[in-house]
């Protein structure tokens, strides 16, 4: 199976959808580049996939993967990756406000000696009226998301699972290691996590995409690895996103 990039931070997919709001196709092109290439460059791609990064070339994106196959199968596996990307990022506003915006898409693929298979257009605007399942792009976020999970960080707090609380908070559960579940309740531990997290230099980027799909604020649910309970509820609100 061929995946697209999984996010260590979990922010990619949600990043992508608040980029509209920026002011002009030029920038709506640098910004999709830049938060796809942080993205990818921290991500996990099926084996037979060494690298995917964006360049802008004039009025267009080309997504340039490097993959390690067998000749006799290069063709099918351009195929497969086309069809992934297309399929992943059709039913997102940010990919069909690029296309409106007269922004085209290429997939360049090549072997690892950067010899190219193949150079093909990408195409996203009849993905989305594909979906039978007529998912919201909420739905579609957290579908996608909590597939790549749960996620293990260095510090060992386990992402396990993204959802939409019923007072429209997107949270995050983080299951807590044994070995820090009684440093969660020191005194002044919420002050110290909150600025880490604020220090996240993609949570400017994350609230304003959440304040974009209606959400009130983003929190960071820390749980106790054994019974699951609430240890530290960390929140952020939509509000201070920048425009």
């Amino acid at each position: 199976m061929i995946y697209l990039p999984k996010c260590q931070t979990l922010f990619f997919l949600l990043t992508i959808l608040g980029l509209v709001s920026c002011q002009s196709k030029e920038n709506r092109m640098n910004a999709f580049v830049r938060v796809f290439n942080e993205a990818a460059t921290i991500s996990t791609l099926d084996q037979a996939v060494k690298s995917l990064q964006a360049h802008a070339e004039g009025d267009t994106i080309v997504l340039k993967a490097i993959v390690d196959i067998d000749p006799s199968g290069a063709q099918l596996t351009s195929n497969v990756i086309k069809s992934a990307i297309e399929n992943g990022f059709g039913n997102f506003s940010i990919t069909r406000d690029l296309e409106y915006h007269k922004v085209g898409f290429i997939l360049d693929i090549r072997d690892v000696q950067n010899t190219r298979i193949s150079r093909t257009p990408l195409d996203f605007s009849n993905k989305a009226t594909q979906n039978t399942k007529a998912l919201s792009e909420i739905d579609q976020m957290l579908a996608l998301l909590n597939e790549n999970l749960p996620i293990t960080d260095e510090a060992g707090f386990t992402y396990d699972q993204i959802k939409v609380s019923n007072d429209q908070t997107l949270e995050y559960l983080i299951t807590v290691p044994d070995t820090l579940v009684e440093m969660m309740g020191l005194e002044g531990i919420e002050e110290i996590l909150q600025k880490e997290l604020a220090g996240n230099p993609q949570l400017e980027y994350t609230q304003n995409a959440a304040k974009k799909l209606g959400l009130k604020q983003i929190a960071y649910v820390f749980r106790h690895p054994e019974t699951g309970a609430s240890l530290l509820n960390i929140p952020f609100s939509t509000e201070a996103a920048v425009e």
